[in-house]
């Protein structure tokens, strides 16, 4: 319980303010250019699976697809957000609480139009 308490106080001691953001940015700008460019694409693939949300929301059913990828990326996502809040690295925290956030998101989707089905395919 004390280890879970240090925890949540050293969580909050992360500095993420925009003016902190930036003096990390403009340290190395070469190296940080390279970094964002890397983060958007990760962005682009995170939000890649939307195109299959918006297939369910059309159809009104997710038809066949399965959970196991969205598990799967869900898993790890949760791991290097858990890492990034370890080493207090505020681009890394932002990366994958968007990651988890959206992973989470796509699952919740899924689930909701596989019940859909299930329930307009019994009545």
């Amino acid at each position: 319980m004390i280890d879970s308490l240090s925890s949540l106080q050293d969580i909050a001691e992360v500095d993420i303010s925009p003016s902190r953001l930036l003096s990390i940015y403009s340290t190395n700008l070469l190296w940080n250019l390279f970094l964002t460019s890397t983060a958007l694409h990760a962005i682009a693939l995170i939000t890649s699976p939307l195109q299959a949300v918006y297939k369910w929301y059309r159809r009104q059913s997710s038809d066949s697809d399965t959970f196991l990828p969205y598990v799967c990326t869900i898993i790890p996502s949760s791991l290097w957000l858990r890492y990034a809040l370890f080493i207090h690295d505020a681009k890394l925290i932002i990366l994958q609480t968007y990651a988890v956030a959206m992973h989470s998101f796509f699952l919740t989707m899924l689930i909701y139009y596989k019940t859909k089905k299930v329930c307009s395919g019994s009545v």
